[in-house]
């Protein structure tokens, strides 16, 4: 369950390709989603509704796709079934706030400023942008330290062609 949730959230808030020139069409997932819930609030077919949807989204953002509209869907009929995809709500639960702490120790040791953010994966991004830019600036002992600090907690960076992806797993 945990690690579905986790998709339904990365999936709700992946980075948007501004310059897109097409964009992913969610209104057949929607009436999916309705149809289920017509049909004596079907919640299984609404929830996989919604996985289909998000593997839609992650495959979009791979084709560099706008995929703004789709999360805004996913958001809206997670919301139907009182999900909450919100980054910042997934702060605040309970089973995070050690992680989002040990996410601001890690930061300020780096010299990440943060403002007063609690948000995980903000956090998350902050302090790989720093990790870039050290790595640029071909400081690499450093920038394999924070790498290695993050997946202390769980948290693994990937480098791909597209950036760095930042993937959660409890330790």
């Amino acid at each position: 369950t945990e690690k579905g949730i986790e998709r339904l959230v990365r999936a709700a808030h992946i980075d948007i390709e501004e310059s897109a020139s097409a964009s992913i069409d969610a209104r057949p997932y929607r009436e999916r989603f309705i149809e289920a819930m017509d049909d004596d609030f079907n919640t299984p077919q609404a929830v996989a509704a919604l996985f289909d949807l998000a593997r839609e989204i992650n495959r979009g953002r791979d084709e560099g796709l706008d995929v703004g509209e789709a999360q805004e869907t996913l958001q809206g009929l997670a919301g139907v079934l009182g999900l909450t995809l919100s980054s910042e709500q997934a702060a605040l639960d309970p089973s995070l706030r050690s992680l989002v702490q040990s996410l601001l120790i890690v930061a300020d040791k780096y010299g990440v400023q943060l403002g007063a953010t609690k948000d995980a994966k903000r956090i998350i991004d902050s302090v790989s942008d720093k990790r870039i830019e050290l790595r640029r600036a071909k400081k690499y002992q450093v920038a394999d330290k924070i790498r290695s600090d993050l997946k202390e907690l769980g948290v693994t960076l990937e480098d791909t062609s597209e950036g760095t992806i930042s993937r959660y797993k409890k330790p």
